[in-house]
């Protein structure tokens, strides 16, 4: 979610630093992930100045250029300036980008500008257009200003450009409170003022209507989805231009103008977090609006020309003979508000989640109407988000008449209770917080202290904190604003010691987290939620209330993940990476749900870093395979035998089976997945089956084997063999044959060249022989 920090400070007074801000908000919960500066026009006419032009004559070489002499001020001086524009005249105060700044146009890449001879005549900057600065979209002729304005001044002085600095937040799906300006807001005065820094929280100016006219349109909800419906009538209207600190405010998080009444909308929105929808009044047949879900097959053309077939359940506004929107989601174009507009509906509601989520899911409308109403509005504010619209739209347009709000809400919902337990509080948080400061918090963020005593507090949670239901999110709430790392830590710890048969899951996945980072590797944390183009079109289950289309399925497979984080990396020139993970896979199958828990692990780039000691060498399928053999042999005594993976991700790999399971895999991904994730060098891709390792694990016993007092032997054997035998069917066959005596059997040279056949190979084997009961003799 991204914040306006000038936007944000008209509803916070406080004097704290930005650094302090950023630093709160991400200790109560709301984590700053960045924060960026936006200019308002691009480059923000760094560099440019006003200049007068003192003469123009015809270039010399070039029928449509001039030849001028622009005074750009004390600091720049007089310069030569070659133009091309047919409007440029003496005594123009004229927009001048001099020699060393970038000009952004409106289209086109930026440009610095450099000293020329053009045409053999000498330029030492640009007299600019509109267009190339980004004023405007004009290129008639360059800009022409008022005498008054004064050579040598800033262009960004003259024209007032602003600029903003942008906070992204990471908000939880939990926090709907705070998915606005103002709920962020309230969340930050609370937290400075209990760290100590004074903050006062600012709520907006409303329009509160005194007006007697009655709603000229009836209203009817038949919907369950529809819990209440809030509306309100402004005639007279004579659209203008939107306020430039509304569009400069929308401009900054992203969000287009589009005209002054859906800005004023789109600007509530984003303040207050309830979606506002705006109706022509013109355009309604007859003189009622009906709430009510789609009884059979119907298409409405949206707003944006597109045809959305709706089917029985979805929820509309409609006249009495079409469909006016697509209720909290997507407006029809047949009642569309435009510049000709002189009447309009403006509605507020409070639409369920769930009716808009399955509707804009199926539909694939992410928009962000839908996305507040499925996470969660409060349903309290509608009439409010109303007045402050209505005081936006009297204040640009006072001559307009309003109309009573009509309010339907049959069934009002009511705080939730909740007692909190000082002695409770005090248990979770470890240490006594003072009362007064409990209530200080409590009130700061909206929460209503109906009776206290020093033994409780009996409270009234608003609606718009839709994740407060007991009394442990509100100690929540307070731990939260109060500071986490307030929690003390305790002197001591006790524990009672227990058996167990076997490892617990816990343990193995800490002991195999621990094998693998002393090895070098670096443990990884990827979304279970992943796109459907990531999952088995058979197997793979997709989500059917996912929040993004980019994020709608359970995934099917580790590797993806953790190929997005190689790939952020390398575009970071962090190109040398050992990566695992934890974690599951969800299939579906003979209508049955799988779950099965995975190691995975990831090796790209080179295999060590540069230094003066250790030659660098590309990773390859050996370095994976080497990590994973040392691994099973670590973490299970059971013996393994190797097959070709026929993996469909891979453009060749091996499995490891014991007991006729798969236990891992291993393999290199295939060259066209790896430009597909648009990966430059090689990967190498390990899964690894956790839940079959624990039942190994935990069937296995430890026996001890008293060491042989007799000496090993060791021979080593060269054969020549077909280049398809490998080097495990050897080692089986060893085994097979001398069970009793052979204790290692290892490779130690290949050669294929020179003075051996086509199709053979030869391989230098060590064997390693010991006998329990006598020396061994040849």
């Amino acid at each position: 979610m991204t914040i306006s920090y000038r936007w944000l400070q008209n509803y916070i007074q406080t004097k704290a630093t930005l650094e302090k801000i950023v630093a709160t908000l991400t200790a109560i919960g709301l984590e700053v992930e960045d924060v960026t500066s936006f200019e308002f026009i691009k480059g923000g006419l760094k560099g440019l100045v006003i200049g007068e032009v003192l003469s123009k004559e015809k270039h010399p070489n070039a029928e449509k250029l001039s030849c001028t002499i622009v005074d750009l001020g004390t600091d720049k001086g007089i310069q030569k300036i070659v133009c091309g524009a047919s409007n440029v005249a003496i005594g123009q105060k004229v927009v001048v980008a001099p020699v060393g700044c970038f000009v952004h146009p409106n289209e086109g890449a930026s440009f610095e500008i450099k000293a020329a001879k053009i045409r053999g005549e000498e330029s030492n900057g640009m007299i600019c257009a509109e267009d190339e600065i980004g004023l405007g979209s004009s290129h008639e002729g360059i800009m022409v200003l008022p005498s008054e304005a004064t050579v040598g001044l800033l262009a960004s002085t003259y024209f007032n450009i602003d600029s903003d600095t942008l906070l992204e937040i990471n908000l939880t799906p939990n926090r709907t409170d705070a998915m606005s300006h103002i709920g962020v807001a309230r969340d930050l005065a609370a937290g400075l003022n209990a760290s100590g820094i004074e903050a006062k929280f600012v709520k907006p100016d409303l329009y509160i209507t005194k007006e007697s006219r009655l709603l000229p349109i009836n209203i009817t909800v038949n919907s369950p989805s529809c819990l209440r419906y809030t509306a309100v009538v402004i005639s007279n209207l004579k659209l203008q231009a939107t306020p430039k600190y509304i569009i400069d405010a929308l401009a900054a998080i992203g969000v287009n103008s589009i005209n002054a009444i859906v800005d004023i909308t789109n600007f509530v929105l984003h303040e207050y977090g309830q979606p506002l929808h705006a109706f022509d009044t013109t355009k309604i047949n007859g003189a009622e609006l009906h709430i009510s879900d789609v009884k059979d097959h119907h298409t409405m053309l949206a707003l944006d020309g597109s045809a959305l077939k709706l089917q029985s359940g979805d929820v509309v506004i409609k006249d009495d003979s079409k469909i006016l929107c697509l209720a909290g989601i997507y407006g029809a174009k047949d009642c569309s508000v435009t510049e000709q507009t002189n009447s309009v509906l403006l509605e507020s509601a409070f639409f369920t989640g769930t009716s808009v989520r399955s509707t804009s899911q199926r539909l694939n409308l992410r928009t962000d109407a839908a996305q507040k109403f499925e996470k969660g509005t409060d349903i309290n504010i509608t009439v409010e988000a109303l007045q402050r619209a209505l005081f936006l739209i009297k204040e640009s347009y006072p001559d307009v008449l309003i109309s009573e709000i009509k309010d339907q809400y049959p069934q009002p919902i009511q705080p939730v209770i909740v007692i909190l337990r000082l002695e409770r509080l005090k248990l979770i948080a470890g240490r006594i917080i003072n009362l007064e400061k409990i209530k200080s918090i409590l009130i700061s963020l909206g929460i209503k202290i109906n009776s206290y005593d020093e033994k409780e507090l009996n409270l009234s949670v608003p609606t718009f904190k839709i994740d407060i239901k007991r009394e442990e999110d509100i100690i929540e709430e307070i731990l939260r604003i109060d500071g986490y790392n307030h929690i003390p830590f305790p002197a001591k710890l006790n524990a009672n010691i227990s058996f167990s048969k076997g490892i617990s899951n816990h343990t193995l996945i800490q002991q195999l987290g621990d094998f693998l980072t002393g090895k070098g590797m670096n443990e990884i944390m990827c979304n279970t939620i992943t796109s459907s183009k990531y999952i088995d079109a058979q197997k793979g289950i997709t989500l059917v209330n996912s929040m993004t289309s980019a994020l709608n399925s359970l995934r099917s497979s580790m590797l993806y993940g953790g190929l997005e984080i190689i790939q952020f990396n390398n575009n970071r020139e962090i190109k040398d990476l050992s990566l695992f993970e934890f974690g599951s896979v969800y299939s579906h199958q003979n209508e049955k749900y799988k779950q099965q828990q995975i190691l995975a692990l990831w090796q790209t780039g080179k295999n060590a870093g540069k230094n003066w000691l250790t030659k660098q060498r590309p990773i390859d399928y050996y370095d994976i395979k080497s990590t994973v053999e040392n691994l099973l042999q670590k973490f299970t005594k059971n013996s393994f035998t190797i097959n070709e993976s026929q993996h469909y991700e891979f453009s060749y790999g091996i499995e490891f089976v014991i007991n006729q399971q798969i236990i891992a895999q291993i393999g290199k991904i295939k060259a066209n997945l790896i430009k597909e994730m648009d990966l430059k060098q090689d990967v190498f891709f390990a899964s690894i089956d956790i839940d079959q390792l624990l039942k190994l694990k935990n069937k296995e016993k430890i026996l001890y084997e008293e060491v042989s007092k007799f000496p090993a032997v060791r021979r080593d054997l060269a054969m020549i063999i077909d280049e398809a035998i490998s080097f495990d069917k050897i080692s089986n066959i060893a085994y097979k044959s001398a069970k009793n005596l052979i204790q290692d059997v290892s490779l130690f040279d290949v050669y294929k060249g020179d003075n051996i056949e086509s199709g053979k190979k030869s391989y230098a084997v060590s064997f390693k022989l010991v006998s329990e009961s006598k020396t061994l003799t040849d």
